[in-house]
């Protein structure tokens, strides 16, 4: 009875404010979707966080921490990690908020512009297909589709503004958020040409040019804002270099071992059709929109079809750019995908009408259960093909504060483990740490990265042995690990997960500084 008076007095409240409503209950279910699986690590979280560390202590990216990456997203992880700290729970977090934005974003494009039952559907949906392609513990996909998200809803807003200011005010918005998507991850600028070629088209039929050059600009704040903090450090040439030239060089390499088999383009189609495979259900739910675009168009507004077509051309180019595009390049694809998904089974199915809501949850349903079948190693196996080691990580850690790793020690992972330094709060002392700069042909801006790391001399090195290698390592790369290992370190530790294991290194004493600190 208690409860129901609870529920009595807050629903007034709720249903006169439905937008943040709606934002609590997208939060909530993006926890209760996500939070179960937050023990599936990544190394590629744990990376941003150690760079983010860094950058808070003053060593900059890029010439301190070297990635291919634009500084915006390091930047979200630094002003997490500044008022959070640097933990799992932070790191998390983020992913969980990012999601949840991304869904209210979805809701609120889908409420204004299609309907409020196809708004309801996608919000569902979206969290529980942020888990696949890797979004389980891939922040760079969540927060760019985050940000990409709510630049296409304030473009659409934009078409339906009241006034002339408030028109302006929204492309600029849309232009702020899809700039700095383009700093969270470079192929964003192709959802940021499609937006200009729609504005363009827009300028030419209506013979007003500005909301171009608004778009334009406020795109290029963000943007700006980050080349003038980095010329002001002295830096701007190695981000260059990194994020734009090192980038395009990366985006060139072919790591298939198919690459000679076939002509380029089709393996490159080859590419794509196999990151979509998981989701074919959804993709062809969202591709028979097309088929029914006149029953959509009843309901949908005409911008609305026209932008997320346009919004999945972009991605898809942006998928046949690269020669050997990761799986989790696929999650650009859900929300554009989603977005024509539930306007077809809300709106474009000739479903009974007593049948209709069953029809619509069997199918979503199926296309959630697809990937989840398919991609299950990665949310429900341990193993080298699965969810990396997380017990193993802590381990390693607990070992490394044993053998004496304080704080202010350098610490460097050659392989798999980096969760280690976000545990121990031990950082690296060198520009390189990342296992695939360290092991696989990589275009850096040092030839030897791995050599580099090891003359540095960390104090401890977490190494976790040549099984279960990294797919494009170089293998005589362990030529030059090895004899360094044998020479200088002490192996301290031996520490096993479920399924990987580590090795503790410390550098031995050197013998000059020892016999100055005894005299």
């Amino acid at each position: 009875m208690v409860i129901l008076k609870s529920f009595a007095s807050i629903r007034p409240f709720c249903t006169s404010r439905p937008a943040f409503t709606a934002g609590v209950l997208c939060l909530v279910w993006t926890c209760l979707v996500r939070l179960p699986f937050a023990h599936v690590i990544h190394d590629d979280e744990a990376f941003y966080s150690v760079v983010a560390s860094r950058w808070l202590e003053g060593e900059l990216p890029y010439s301190a921490s070297f990635d291919i990456k634009p500084p915006g997203l390091f930047a979200i992880f630094a002003v997490a990690q500044m008022l959070f700290g640097s933990s799992l729970v932070t790191i998390k977090g983020v992913e969980i908020v990012f999601t949840a934005w991304g869904a209210y974003s979805l809701h609120r494009l889908m409420r204004r512009h299609g309907s409020p039952e196809a708004s309801v559907l996608i919000g569902v949906l979206y969290p529980v297909f942020s888990l696949f392609f890797v979004g389980v513990s891939s922040p760079c996909q969540l927060i760019l589709a985050a940000f990409t998200i709510a630049a296409f809803l304030w473009l659409l807003d934009s078409g339906a503004a009241a006034t002339r200011r408030q028109t302006f005010a929204s492309i600029a918005l849309a232009g702020l958020m899809i700039g700095y998507a383009c700093l969270v991850k470079q192929t964003a600028a192709f959802e940021a040409l499609g937006m200009l070629g729609w504005l363009v088209w827009q300028a030419w039929l209506k013979k007003d040019i500005r909301p171009s050059l608004i778009f334009c600009v406020a795109a290029a704040v963000p943007v700006m804002a980050f080349g003038l903090y980095f010329a002001v450090a002295g830096h701007l040439g190695e981000v260059i270099e990194a994020i734009a030239m090192t980038a395009v060089q990366r985006s060139q390499l072919n790591m298939s071992a198919d690459a000679d088999a076939c002509p380029e383009l089709v393996l490159r189609l080859w590419h794509v059709m196999a990151i979509i495979k998981p989701v074919i259900v959804l993709i062809a739910g969202s591709a028979l929109a097309l088929l029914r675009l006149r029953r959509l168009q009843l309901v949908f507004a005409s911008p609305l079809i026209a932008l997320t077509l346009i919004w999945y051309a972009a991605v898809v180019v942006g998928l046949l750019v690269l020669r050997s595009p990761e799986i989790w390049y696929g999650y650009d694809l859900i929300p554009p995908a989603l977005i024509l998904f539930c306007g077809v089974l809300c709106h474009g199915m000739a479903f009974s009408p007593h049948q209709r809501r069953q029809w619509i949850v069997a199918y979503s349903v199926i296309a959630c259960l697809q990937p989840l079948l398919m991609d299950h190693k990665m949310l429900f196996s341990d193993g080298p093909d699965g969810r990396p080691d997380y017990i193993g990580n802590v381990r390693a850690a607990q070992s490394l504060k044993a053998a004496g790793l304080s704080r202010n020690d350098s610490l460097l992972v050659l392989s798999r483990g980096h969760y280690a330094h976000v545990l121990t709060h031990a950082m690296p002392n060198v520009r390189y740490f990342n296992a695939m700069h360290l092991w696989c042909v990589f275009p850096t801006p040092d030839k030897d990265p791995l050599g580099e790391a090891l003359s540095a001399r960390p104090r401890f090195i977490v190494f976790s042995g040549s099984d279960y290698m990294i797919g494009c390592a170089q293998l005589d790369r362990l030529k030059m690990v090895e004899p360094v290992l044998a020479a200088d370190y002490d192996r301290v530790a031996e520490v096993s997960g479920r399924w990987d294991h580590f090795s503790i290194y410390r550098r031995k004493i050197d013998h000059v500084s020892a016999s100055v600190k005894s005299e």
